[in-house]
């Protein structure tokens, strides 16, 4: 039997996330939008859920 285990690939770790849900916001840049929306998710958001976030330091990588 072939061993199985998968590489870890360099990357950042993010600890300490709630996943409030998703939303659109239609200008990313725009602070104002960005914060309203995040407003609006944490009043809407009952019970958060604890995330932990990976993001790779290359572009061949994959966020998780």
């Amino acid at each position: 039997l072939e061993n199985s285990t998968v590489q870890e690939e360099d990357s950042v770790q993010f600890s300490k996330l709630s996943y409030l849900g998703c939303t659109w916001v239609k200008a990313p840049r725009n602070e104002a939008e960005a914060q309203k929306a995040m407003a609006t998710l944490r009043a809407e958001s009952a019970i958060p859920i604890p995330v932990t976030l990976h993001v790779p330091n290359g572009p061949d990588g994959c966020v998780r």
